[in-house]
């Protein structure tokens, strides 16, 4: 876990990504075991960060959004 807004992470496409989540407006969480998910909207465009592809970044954004909003998304 990073104090930091900016993430990295790598999409299905198998390319990387780097986002400054304090630009977000809407964060959406999908619990679904391993094909779990996570949207950021940043500027009309969406962001889906996907657990099975990039465990790591989809923790940081759970995270991100605990430390600054006080919402615990599971």
């Amino acid at each position: 876990m990073t104090d930091s807004p900016w993430i990295k992470y790598s999409n299905d496409n198998n390319v990387s990504i780097v986002l400054n989540l304090d630009k977000a407006s809407r964060f959406r969480h999908c619990e679904s075991g391993s094909e779990s998910f996570v949207e950021v909207l940043i500027d009309g465009e969406i962001h889906s960060i996907l657990l099975s592809t990039d465990p790591g970044a989809y923790q940081d954004v759970l995270d991100y959004i605990k430390r600054t909003s006080g919402y615990e998304l599971t």
